[in-house]
């Protein structure tokens, strides 16, 4: 499947169609060309670091399944700031655009997620699920080439008191300029929380 072939008119976002296009221009042509940021010695030294946690309701395995089988309609939706706007799936070439039915998380799929920073500056990203770690409750996302960051995403389930879980979010990051990356620990916060509080919403109403 080629970036080509995105149905375009099913595109709620600009900036979604131009990121696409970018990603061509700079030589993605089948999905398998997207390819992710993680450091080849896996050596985060000259990364930022922030971290989030969350608690959610519910026993590990439960809150774990429940962040596997989360719907990004639901998940990336927070009031037209945080918007889920497209996700594909690099090993079995599917698509899926926002209202489709969704099968789960997998590695190889790549989310696009388009966000409005306090209501004016707009931006798109792209990042690839690179590790589903059921043993360890683990999973872990990375930004995809030419994107404003470079890194990866680590959210990381341990067991907490009274039959509940703690969600650990870290996220890695190296920006395109050290005066964005002041930044990125605020906004990043303020995303991934809009994320999580989402899906433990949907724990609890499941």
């Amino acid at each position: 499947m080629k970036l080509s072939d995105i149905d375009q008119s099913r595109l709620k976002f600009p900036l979604l169609r131009k990121l696409l296009q970018d990603q061509m221009d700079a030589g993605v042509v089948s999905f398998k060309d997207l390819k992710s940021t993680i450091p080849k010695d896996s050596n985060f030294d000259q990364h930022g670091l922030v971290q989030d946690e969350f608690i959610a309701s519910a026993g590990i395995t439960e809150v774990f399944d429940h962040y596997i089988q989360a719907d990004p309609n639901i998940a990336w939706n927070s009031g037209g700031w945080v918007s889920f706007g497209l996700a594909l799936n690099k090993n079995s070439g599917e698509v899926y655009y926002p209202g489709d039915d969704f099968p789960g998380a997998q590695v190889g799929q790549v989310y696009y997620i388009h966000l409005v920073i306090l209501g004016l500056k707009k931006l798109c990203m792209s990042q690839e699920i690179v590790k589903i770690d059921r043993e360890n409750f683990q999973i872990v996302f990375s930004y995809i080439e030419n994107g404003m960051t470079a890194g990866i995403q680590e959210i990381q389930f341990e067991p907490h008191s009274s039959g509940q879980t703690k969600v650990i979010h870290s996220s890695y990051f190296k920006g395109v300029s050290t005066f964005r990356d002041k930044f990125y620990p605020y906004f990043h916060s303020m995303i991934v929380s809009k994320f999580h509080e989402n899906v433990i919403r949907s724990l609890t109403k499941s």
